[in-house]
């Protein structure tokens, strides 16, 4: 397994309506995005090339809307580090 080159803990992960964990990780680690739940079982993955993140105006502070494939997930880190997710996939899909 390679080392990750973002590892966020502590995410709040939302699809729709529903949340899905208020304890997720975030991993990018190769050239593949991850979204774990609390105990690290894998709730989506896929390369970087099919992934987007972005802080949008019209979600609330803190929050990171990202695509991956066709499903969007709404992301609020613990630490309001929604920008450093945002920072690092855009640069990690720069390198890949």
């Amino acid at each position: 397994m390679t080392q990750a080159e973002f590892d966020q803990g502590g995410v709040t992960i939302r699809r729709g309506c529903r949340t899905l964990t208020t304890a997720g990780r975030v991993t990018i680690a190769g050239a593949r995005l991850s979204l774990l739940n609390s105990q690290g079982i894998t709730i989506d993955s896929t390369v970087l090339a099919h992934a987007r993140a972005r802080s949008p105006w019209y979600a609330p502070e803190g929050y990171v809307l990202l695509t991956m494939e066709k499903a969007l997930y709404l992301l609020k880190p613990r630490d309001g580090r929604g920008q450093a997710l945002v920072n690092s996939l855009r640069g990690a899909g720069a390198r890949n």
